[in-house]
């Protein structure tokens, strides 16, 4: 990790033990940096292990990149500070620190405390459960979908309303090319200028097959 000089905000947020810290900005703006550092400050300052901490984010891509930096950052300052015996130890440790996304924290406490769960309608869960992957969840929306057009054709569900996200999608792709251009955008449906309405649509017997076809 580059050495970056942080803000006199950014120390702040590195130096603060008064609880619970909200740090609140823009992609970019060094909120990575002031995590590590702040993990950092455990580290060398209240000489915490770094499998001490539990840190969430939103993908498995930035876990991954988190965990990267954590391990770099740490290969920097053993390198400074070779016989800091308290920070070689975290390089091994920095591998089984808990860097995972809220689904995969999820998972991992379900499997800790599996023998706890009830079954439910005589069926029990597994510790060999994992989570779908998203194209695995494409194909069972999907399929799902497709299974609740067919009901509302044969009369057996009604009230089904359908959004196209791909109409959707594309329309609010072709504003943003029009908006960068300068293009008129009036032939966009824009509620009072401004808002971007896309409707929801009801399914009936009478225009379900309009459906189906897409």
């Amino acid at each position: 990790m580059a050495d970056i000089q942080l803000t006199a905000q950014q120390r702040g947020a590195v130096e603060d033990r008064g609880g619970s810290l909200l740090v609140s900005a823009a992609a970019g703006s060094g909120k990575t940096k002031v995590l590590v550092e702040r993990v950092f400050a455990y580290l060398t300052e209240e000489h915490c292990h770094i499998d001490d901490f539990l840190i969430i984010t939103f993908t498995r891509a930035a876990a991954a990149e988190l965990r990267t930096k954590l391990a770099a950052e740490l290969a920097k300052r053993v390198a400074q500070d070779p016989e800091n015996s308290h920070l070689r130890q975290q390089m091994f440790r920095v591998y089984q620190a808990d860097i995972k996304t809220v689904d995969g924290f999820c998972a991992g406490l379900l499997r800790e405390h599996i023998h706890l769960l009830e079954p439910v309608d005589g069926r029990s869960l597994t510790p060999d459960f994992r989570i779908l992957d998203e194209t695995e969840a494409g194909v069972l929306k999907q399929r799902a979908l497709e299974d609740a057009l067919e009901a509302v054709k044969e009369g057996t569900m009604r009230g089904t309303v359908y959004n196209d996200n791909v109409d959707q999608a594309g329309e609010i792709a072709r504003l943003a090319v029009d908006l960068f251009k300068g293009n008129d955008i009036s032939k966009h449906k824009l509620k009072d200028g401004r808002y971007y309405m896309s409707l929801y649509q009801k399914v009936e017997t009478g225009n379900v097959d309009e459906f189906l076809e897409k």
